[in-house]
């Protein structure tokens, strides 16, 4: 059967540590030049040369404090996005698109160029959207959503927490999971417990958001009282946004532009991950309850054991403790997450366990597994 190329249409490329990053990159890794291309935002520190990945530029002015201070000039290229996509789609011979949300302004481009061109628009939500937006741009989004939901086949969720969420609002649209995906080798889950100098190895790895902002605060506070720990901290996050929201401890190491191999390297040679997740903050209770975090798989992929401070009723939290695969600690407790700490610092062996059922779980992330399943529903 020939295969239908799509046109995957995502802010962060392949090649940009982020969680739609890694995503692409795992579309990137599976699919071939003759089933996928993408379009990405041009990144001035990560922009590699591929056949598949094309660029475009909706930040003309670039500061040290970061591009958020010029979000709004992006709407001013929204034409220039729409036009784009229409080209590459012809320029590609696609017969359909596919959008990565979390970017308002790349999936109505996307929605707008599908239409034009009368082929199928695909989005795949990593994140709520109009759960997320408060006045004037709640309004936009509502409507935008609408006309999505109506113009789209059906509507990809990277997780179950999503679909929950979404399923009892929108009963009349055609939900359909597709999770993150991982490629698995069997070494990966190699993992020798030890402590160097009865110092714990702290790791966090992503950006730092609203989404696990207050979280992550409060566990470099308690742990900026230790003498027997280092936080590392690998992140796109600027230094700026770091320094000013006094998440530099000194404790802290920050690591950044790193390539596969060393974050895999620094992942393995962690003592515990650190999965910090929103209790509270600007986003609505819906994203806090149904977000899963792309470095969830990654962490499950290290074979080191996972910190998780995450609000009792969230999926995360589900998926973790159902699977038995983290630590979980669901308030923030001093003494509960300390006692975490003392328990691999006497016994480093003691979660074998865990690091066992993480193992064992991760591998329903396979590329096969998930990514065979988007095959066969939009590429034949």
């Amino acid at each position: 059967m020939p295969f239908e190329k799509v046109l995957v249409v995502s802010r962060a490329s392949p090649f940009f540590k982020s969680g739609s990053g890694e995503v692409a990159k795992q579309f990137l890794n599976f699919f071939n030049n003759n089933e996928i291309a993408f379009l990405c935002e041009k990144n001035v520190q990560v922009t590699p040369k591929s056949n598949q990945v094309h660029y475009i530029n909706l930040y003309p002015i670039n500061t040290k404090r970061g591009k958020r201070f010029f979000r709004w000039q992006r709407w001013f290229f929204l034409p220039t996005l729409v036009n784009r996509i229409i080209a590459l789609v012809k320029d590609e011979n696609c017969k359909s698109i596919m959008c990565f949300y979390p970017d308002e302004i790349y999936l109505i481009a996307s929605s707008i160029a599908a239409e034009k061109l009368g082929i199928p628009l695909y989005p795949y939500f990593h994140n709520l959207y109009y759960e997320n937006k408060h006045g004037l741009s709640a309004i936009i989004a509502r409507f935008v959503q609408k006309r999505i939901f109506k113009q789209a086949p059906w509507v990809y969720l990277i997780s179950k927490g999503l679909l929950y969420e979404m399923s009892p609002k929108y009963p009349n649209i055609d939900f359909r999971t597709l999770t993150h995906a991982a490629l698995i080798s069997e070494t990966e889950f190699n993992k020798n417990s030890t402590l160097l100098n009865n110092v714990i190895k702290l790791t966090f790895l992503g950006h730092i958001n609203n989404s696990n902002f207050d979280a992550l605060s409060f566990l470099l506070n308690i742990f900026d009282e230790r003498e027997d720990i280092i936080v590392q901290l690998i992140t796109s996050t600027s230094k700026h946004i770091l320094e000013k929201n006094k998440l530099i401890k000194s404790n802290t190491i920050i690591q950044s532009n790193i390539s596969d191999a060393t974050l895999k390297r620094l992942l393995n040679k962690s003592d515990l991950l650190l999965l910090p997740h929103g209790f509270n903050g600007p986003l609505s209770n819906a994203e806090y309850r149904s977000a899963f975090p792309t470095k969830t798989i990654q962490y499950l992929l290290s074979g080191t054991p996972i910190l998780a401070l995450l609000p009792y009723d969230s999926y995360l939290n589900e998926f973790l403790s159902s699977n038995q695969c983290a630590f979980c600690v669901n308030n923030k407790n001093k003494q509960e997450i300390f006692s975490v700490l003392e328990k691999i610092k006497k016994n480093p062996n003691s979660t074998l366990k865990i690091s066992n059922n993480a193992e064992k779980i991760v591998r329903d992330f396979s590329q096969v597994k998930v990514l065979k399943k988007l095959k066969m529903e939009i590429l034949t």
